[in-house]
């Protein structure tokens, strides 16, 4: 009886630590992959910023449009300049 409970022992502790190692495994594999998705993620937000600094750097514009001037005349007037996104 004490040789079968031994025997049984064995079994289930052998099962246990197959279970367990795999459990260990499987782990360890998602936590790899969740670090290297916030390297991802990491990488994106920082492409994402500098795209935003760019997008609201100052920037040479040209312009058109009409325009009165000090005798009351319509005239056309095109020009060139420095440029800043408000918004």
């Amino acid at each position: 009886m004490v040789q079968t409970y031994r025997i049984e022992r064995e079994i289930y502790e052998k099962a246990y630590n197959e279970l367990n190692n795999k459990s260990k495994e499987y782990t360890s594999q998602q936590e790899k992959r969740l670090k290297e998705l916030e390297e991802v993620i990491n990488l994106e937000r920082d492409d994402w910023r500098k795209e935003i600094r760019k997008a609201r750097a100052p920037g040479i514009g040209i312009f058109a449009g009409p325009a009165v001037s000090a005798n009351g005349d319509v005239e056309v007037v095109i020009g060139a300049g420095v440029v800043w996104r408000i918004f």
